[in-house]
């Protein structure tokens, strides 16, 4: 199935928001893979077993022949010097998953755990919403890691491997860096990014971050009531800073460490919201 558009429509039973006045996003972030951009975020050992990350989209260029790293568009990764570690990344049409997107959390380099839906991503003037919620302690081998698209629930997976009981994910699990946009300085994003979110030790799904207008349109929510939890690396990234596009405002000040190939003029007003 193709997402053609980020309208994704709802049972009349679900399309409701109580009518209120939509959350409204103000700011995004665009970058693009020849800036070779990165946002580097802290990370701390508590034990890696549940966290959940919420972030909009919107693609850029996909890369429509070769293969491998020029057709790889990274969201985030938290990696070792050994390859073990979290990767979540959109390959383009060049690559064997047609421009879908893949979480893995891998260790040596094999995909140890790994999500990876049938869903494509194809165009580019659509914003796409995307929530994975990893819990390894789940006793439900099938539930230790779940993804939503545009709210939707992923059930059809080209590959799916789940992690063991209590297997320790790198993000959250250890002191390596997380990269967003960049992945072993070779796979970088290129698009927009928006409400970009990481909380640990949190049962979230994606109703916590969107919801279905009275169109049965999935948009976003205001985040203002989410538990950021204390004494972790727990992060928002909502990028309304334009001289600070890589501060935390979840209210644990755990701002980025560093940035390139992102200025003030990488902040934009094209978001989820219009």
């Amino acid at each position: 199935m193709v997402f053609n558009n980020n309208l994704l429509l709802a049972a009349a039973s679900a399309a409701a928001s109580g009518g209120d006045t939509p959350y409204v996003i103000d700011n995004s972030l665009v970058v693009a893979v020849g800036d070779t951009p990165e946002i580097i975020m802290p990370n701390a050992d508590n034990g890696g077993l549940k966290w959940t990350m919420s972030v909009w989209f919107k693609l850029g260029s996909l890369n429509t022949s070769g293969s491998g790293d020029t057709n790889r568009y990274t969201l985030v990764s938290v990696l070792d010097g050994s390859s073990n570690g979290t990767v979540i990344e959109i390959s383009s049409s060049g690559e064997s998953k047609q421009d879908q997107i893949d979480w893995k959390d891998q260790i040596s380099g094999g995909a140890a755990a790994r999500r990876n839906p049938v869903r494509v991503f194809r165009d580019p003037t659509a914003w796409y919403h995307v929530v994975c919620h990893y819990d390894s302690a789940n006793t439900v081998a099938g539930s230790r890691m779940t993804m939503w698209i545009n709210g939707e629930k992923q059930t059809v997976f080209n590959n799916t491997t789940d992690p063991n009981l209590s297997q320790k994910s790198q993000w959250g699990g250890s002191t390596e860096d997380v990269d967003i946009f960049n992945q072993a300085n070779a796979r970088y994003w290129d698009g927009y990014v928006s409400q970009f979110v990481w909380i640990y030790n949190q049962d979230y799904t994606a109703s916590n971050f969107g919801e279905y207008d009275t169109n049965g349109i999935w948009i976003p929510k205001d985040l203002s009531s989410l538990t950021f939890t204390s004494s972790t690396k727990s992060f928002y990234l909502d990028f309304a800073d334009s001289s600070d596009l890589d501060k935390d405002v979840s209210g644990l000040g755990n701002n980025g460490t560093g940035t390139t190939g992102i200025t003030s003029s990488s902040q934009v007003v094209d978001t989820p919201s219009n």
